[in-house]
């Protein structure tokens, strides 16, 4: 499975309405309780862009070692394959963000084999061969089981 970046943006800022489910997601996968877990490398460039619009640099850097720290998360380098990949998803799925397009390309690769990524965006929806878990159904079913 591959998480997509606002997992990673809600687990740093408290004060996001998806916090909780991100810090519950990322503790899972510390200890264990989530496997074969994969990140974009490509997030700390799309969290640096987002991060340092509202925060200093340093602050930045201090989150993006935060994220980096997280055992058990393997960060997929970002290939020129992934990035040609994403240039035709922009265009043919109408992904109106590259990084979501490089999120859906590495998705699909056979670095993440169960095609899953976990995300509430809808629009990865329109892609047949991927499917998308919402976090907070992830984390309610967690929780019955």
């Amino acid at each position: 499975m591959l998480l997509d970046s606002e997992i990673f943006l809600a687990y740093l800022l408290e004060d996001d309405w998806l916090h909780d489910v991100a810090l519950e997601i990322i503790t899972k996968i510390k200890n264990g309780e989530l496997v074969d877990v994969n990140a974009s490398s490509s997030i700390f460039h799309e969290l640096y862009y987002i991060l340092s619009e509202f925060v200093t640099v340093d602050l930045t850097l201090q989150y993006l070692a935060k994220i980096k720290a997280i055992k058990n998360i393997n960060f997929l380098d970002t290939t020129s394959e992934d990035l040609l990949t994403a240039i035709s998803f922009v265009e043919s799925f109408r992904i109106n963000s590259f990084y979501s397009a490089i999120y859906i390309a590495q998705a699909l690769s056979d670095r993440n084999p169960d095609r899953i990524i976990i995300s509430t965006n809808t629009y990865f929806d329109r892609i047949k061969s991927l499917k998308r878990i919402d976090p907070r159904e992830m984390i309610k079913k967690d929780k019955e089981d």
